[in-house]
């Protein structure tokens, strides 16, 4: 049971992380590009509009502080959750031995 719930939070880590590392890093490229693509910039703008954003760079903002907030808690759960893991699995070979 120990184990099932440390890979869960090893599956949960990773994706929190990776999810948000890509969220953060992609709209600091967008907003590079959208700084130099007058187009890309108008379709942004109509998008921000559709979600409720004063302007563009609101938007990639929250959307990157978003990015930056679901790493910082995925990585956490991912160290801990593989810790425990790598415990179990010890204590397991462990009691092996002994038994």
């Amino acid at each position: 049971k120990k184990d099932k719930v440390a890979k869960t939070g090893i599956l949960a880590g990773s994706i929190l992380t990776g999810t948000g590392a890509i969220l953060a890093g992609a709209n600091t490229r967008m907003a590079k590009k959208a700084a130099t693509n007058p187009k890309l910039r108008k379709i942004l703008a109509e998008v921000a509009g559709e979600k409720g954003y004063e302007s563009v760079s609101k938007m990639i903002k929250s959307n990157k502080n978003t990015g930056i907030i679901a790493t910082a808690v995925g990585a956490p759960i991912l160290a801990v959750s593989s810790y425990k893991h790598y415990k179990n699995k010890k204590n397991k070979k462990d009691d092996s031995a002994k038994g």
